[in-house]
């Protein structure tokens, strides 16, 4: 409530603004976006962006801000065409690669997504989201040993993430090694025993198995 209070205030000043300075500034429009954004009115939010960048179309922030946005509201190819122009800004900058790859991946395009996160990796290569998300997108390939060789050194990095053992529990049992799936999947049901994908998992396996 507090926070919510907080972004219509923001919106009346830029408003105020707006009224006594005539046409607004890029400054303003972002921050209007900023705040309605907060007040989860995401379309307007694009197109106070859209009218920023129209007056700066090399504000970074205000490219990645808008690319999120564009993927909250499953517009993803937008998304993507947004964190291409803020890679061009700036191609030292992970944050954009590790946003695009997770917008192709929505898309379905595996292949595309992977260059991306193989990219992003060349800047900080032990960047946890991005290697997490390069795994899951070699899953959806079903390079499943790739995928697990993956899994296995994010342990070392995360090690009390329900994500990781659940995803290495789960190529290892497409790599028939069963027990040792089953051992991954307790303890992420040990760290999180409410993390129902998991559940799932060991259950299918389980019954796996059981007919065999």
């Amino acid at each position: 409530l507090e926070r919510q209070k907080r972004c219509e205030e923001g919106l009346q000043l830029c408003e105020i603004i707006s009224t006594f300075k005539g046409e607004p500034s890029k400054d303003t429009l972002g921050q209007k976006a900023s705040c309605l954004k907060g007040l989860n009115k995401l379309d307007e939010a694009v197109d106070s962006y859209d009218q920023a960048l129209k007056l700066d179309s090399t504000n970074f922030s205000a490219q990645v801000n808008r690319a999120e946005i564009l993927m909250t509201l499953d517009r993803y190819a937008e998304a993507v065409e947004g964190f291409n122009k803020a890679i061009a800004l700036r191609p030292s900058c992970q944050e954009p690669y590790s946003s695009k790859a997770f917008a192709l991946r929505k898309q379905g395009k595996l292949e595309e997504a992977l260059e991306t996160t193989e990219k992003g990796l060349t800047i900080q290569e032990t960047h946890p989201n991005l290697l997490v998300l390069k795994g899951k997108i070699l899953m959806g390939l079903a390079r499943w040993r790739e995928a697990l060789e993956m899994f296995e050194g994010l342990i070392e990095i995360l090690p009390e993430d329900v994500e990781v053992f659940s995803h290495k529990g789960f190529c290892l049992a497409k790599e028939n090694e069963k027990n040792d799936a089953l051992l991954c999947y307790d303890r992420a049901l040990e760290l999180d025993p409410d993390d129902e994908e998991t559940d799932t998992w060991r259950e299918e396996l389980l019954q796996t198995m059981k007919n065999e």
